[in-house]
């Protein structure tokens, strides 16, 4: 059965954007201030390590976001943009050089086949056999069918 694989690739500025958005509905909150430095980090796991600064602190935070919480927001980002992203296709992230995609697999349904013999029967399949009451047909020398 064969399955359709789609990347929906993001700038950092769209992926930026995304965890921006994502954050005000998350429950685990980025610390105030804003990114500066946002770097997809290829790895076992694929992350994106995030530098944000804080003007009332004058400080800056490092922090790193899980490929879920980044999947989450670039799947919001595209619901909010209308991207079409199909319900039941496996998701996952991967770097794509400095952007962030995000892989869609879809698979197949079973489909009908293509090309038909004369009889109606896919190609490739053996036409059906004629019943025989249970017996094998005999060849024209009296001998199985099988062994001619």
């Amino acid at each position: 059965m064969p399955a359709e694989t789609r990347r929906v690739i993001f700038t950092k500025n769209e992926l930026i954007e995304a965890i921006y958005d994502y954050n005000q509905i998350a429950r685990k909150k980025l610390p105030p201030g804003m990114i500066v430095s946002c770097v997809p980090v290829s790895e076992a796991r694929v992350a994106v390590r995030l530098e944000i600064f804080d003007q009332n602190n004058d400080a800056s935070e490092v922090v790193e976001l899980s490929p879920e919480v980044i999947a989450a927001a670039l799947l919001r980002y595209c619901i909010r943009n209308r991207i079409p992203i199909p319900k039941n296709a496996a998701k996952s992230i991967q770097v794509h050089g400095e952007d962030i995609a995000l892989a869609i697999r879809m698979r197949g349904r079973t489909s009908q086949p293509v090309l038909m013999n004369s009889d109606g029967s896919a190609v490739g399949k053996r036409p059906a056999e004629p019943e025989c009451g249970g017996q094998q047909a005999a060849g024209a020398d009296g001998g199985d069918a099988a062994s001619s």
